[in-house]
């Protein structure tokens, strides 16, 4: 093959390298499948999925923006839909807690103990023991969380006279 002369310039001939194949034609689909019709399961799994992607939850479903959509509600409980819960027995919020309270102790031991060999190891970072370290943040900061759902800050009440309430622990005349 010669080469061809566009503009006075010589182009050496075309070449095709397997990086880069030629388009294909659209070829028709076989069979198409049947439409897939979502159900109010489907809705609710995409919907769940959607609040664990996009919405931080609260820990505790006393606490939560969607109780009264989530099927996973029960008062008292911690919210099935955080995956650290899943993993734990029981929903109920003082189990959780007292649970979680042993997990951060077992974990405080074993990060210090291999605080302590990465010492005597020459003090070299070890990535084991980083991750270690923050797991037990997580742990702690989930804990955190827990506590200040559970007693959360005291709201200041202002007594009007001429209100039941406002009569009885209202200022005295």
């Amino acid at each position: 093959m010669s080469p061809k002369k566009r503009g006075g310039v010589s182009l050496p001939p075309m070449t095709m390298s397997k990086d880069c194949p030629l388009p294909r034609e659209k070829t028709p689909s076989p069979a198409k499948s049947p439409a897939y019709r979502f159900d109010d399961q489907d809705r609710a799994k995409a919907a769940e999925a959607r609040k664990r992607q996009y919405v931080e939850t609260a820990a505790t479903c006393n606490a939560c923006h969607a109780q009264a959509s989530c099927k996973s509600f029960q008062h008292g409980s911690v919210c099935a839909l955080e995956p650290i819960f899943k993993r734990l027995p029981t929903r109920d919020t003082l189990d959780v807690i007292a649970k979680l309270k042993d997990i951060i102790a077992a974990a405080e031991e074993r990060t210090w103990k291999n605080l302590y060999f990465e010492n005597l190891d020459g003090g070299q970072a070890d990535k084991s023991v980083t991750a270690m370290v923050n797991d037990l943040i997580e742990y702690h900061l989930l804990l955190a969380r827990l506590y200040q759902e559970l007693s959360p800050g005291r709201e200041t009440i202002t007594l009007e006279p001429g209100t039941v309430l406002g009569d009885i622990f209202g200022p005295r005349r």
